[in-house]
């Protein structure tokens, strides 16, 4: 159908005669199939103003560049469109269908561009996110690759925030989506667990949807998130490799099965397949800052600290508004780089710590001769004792150990650094915090 949109063709599709129409009745609207997948997102045009004759037409670029990044995540479904289309035609994408519109615009000022985004959700034309930004243009490529990484890694976290409250009950995907939203925020053992089993229903129902795998992996990995400590995630760990081969024998294009085979693989012992497995992650997708960022941590386990924080710093070059998680794994490096005092900085940045974050802040605080390290040791030790397992004395060599079975450290020398840290939060030398 050359010349065609998406919408057009919809459109056509939804208006074509039915064969035997019944006289004096009222045209009835298309009824289309409840959809069940990721959100949809529209790539309308993108428009320049103000622009010099030689970079007329920047505007297509930047938008295929951005089409291109796009198109690799695997949690959108990401159409091509020549116009916005109204609040009214979102109804022809399908019930439950949870429909998004991206434009932009470019207006050059001198040497800078500015460059403003903008995100719609199609159903009442709300603005999801809008960000203008002003780059200099020296080096072409350089602006434009620097409008691409802004606009492609804030809308994907956007569109994921937004998506979650709007999933309908009863389709797989959208049970998906709430599974891995309760996968994330569970305060407690026993709401990580009914994540883990809401996530093991969604896989049972739907044994292709190779994007729920991670979620519960992650889960099984860590020990729901280190909402238990003390015990062995050794079993949990062994259902989790074979889940995460499973991932990826469904979709070799998922950078997210990368990831957490590469963490499998960590806690396996499996240094130079880890390696292999976050690479891969980064090539197959050098836009997602959330999978980068998991790349990254991995790499400072294995060693390779300089390569772990130039991944650290595409993240940033990708949403220079990072999350507490950023943080974490940036405090963690410079703590690992013996420079506890850098260290520090990035750890009081965090608003929610983990807590490992929680950790990691003590041991670079007491590292400095913080004033409150004393004070921050003792509450780290009370927040671990509360979800320490009641089968298992809290003494310091299970203490070290269980931090051993989560702290996946390649090189000797570096788990010795780490553990010459932790005098100042092990129980048994502080009788006062028991």
């Amino acid at each position: 159908m050359p010349g065609s949109t998406a919408l057009d063709a919809l459109a056509a599709v939804a208006s074509a005669p039915v064969a035997e129409p019944v006289a004096l009745a009222a045209p009835a609207l298309p009824v289309l199939p409840a959809h069940d997948g990721p959100p949809l997102l529209l790539v309308c045009p993108f428009v320049e103003t103000g622009f010099a004759s030689n970079l007329m037409h920047l505007a297509d670029g930047v938008r295929e560049e951005v089409l291109s990044g796009l198109s690799r995540f695997k949690d959108l479904r990401v159409l091509v469109e020549d116009r916005m289309p109204s609040s009214d035609e979102a109804a022809m994408f399908g019930a439950g269908t949870i429909a998004y519109a991206l434009t932009a615009t470019l207006r050059q000022s001198g040497t800078h561009m500015r460059v403003t985004p903008v995100l719609t959700r199609l159903s009442d034309r709300s603005v999801v996110w809008s960000n203008p930004v002003s780059i200099e243009v020296g080096d072409l490529q350089e602006a434009i690759d620097a409008m691409v990484d802004r606009i492609i890694g804030a809308v994907t976290p956007r569109v994921e925030r937004d998506a979650v409250p709007r999933a309908q009950p009863g389709a797989v995907y959208d049970r998906y989506l709430v599974a891995r939203h309760r996968a994330r925020t569970a305060a407690t053992l026993n709401e990580a667990k009914a994540a883990a089993d809401l996530l093991e229903g969604v896989i049972a129902d739907a044994p292709e949807l190779a994007v729920a795998y991670p979620h519960l992996i992650r889960l099984y990995n860590t020990n729901y998130f280190y909402k238990i400590a003390g015990i062995d995630p050794a079993p949990n760990r062994v259902r989790a490799f074979e889940l995460a081969k499973t991932a990826l024998s469904l979709d070799r294009g998922h950078i997210h099965g990368y990831t957490v085979m590469g963490w499998c693989q960590l806690w396996r012992g499996g240094w130079d397949a880890a390696r292999a497995h976050f690479e891969q992650a980064v090539e197959l997708n050098p836009y997602h800052s959330e999978r980068i960022k998991e790349a990254a941590f991995g790499l400072i386990f294995l060693g390779e600290h300089a390569k772990g924080g130039d991944y650290l710093q595409r993240c940033l070059d990708l949403d220079p508004l990072p999350n507490d998680n950023f943080f974490e794994d940036l405090g963690f490096l410079k703590l690992m780089q013996r420079r506890p005092d850098e260290a520090v900085a990035y750890f009081d940045l965090i608003v929610e710590p983990t807590l490992f974050a929680d950790l990691y802040g003590v041991l670079a605080s007491c590292a400095v001769g913080h004033p409150a390290g004393k004070a921050m040791a003792a509450a780290w030790r009370q927040r671990i004792a509360a979800i320490w397992s009641p089968d298992v004395p809290m003494t310091d060599g299970n203490m070290m150990s269980w931090l051993h079975t989560h702290l996946p450290f390649r090189k000797p020398e570096h788990w010795s650094l780490f553990s010459s840290y932790l005098g100042p939060v092990l129980r048994d030398a502080h009788p006062e915090a028991a």
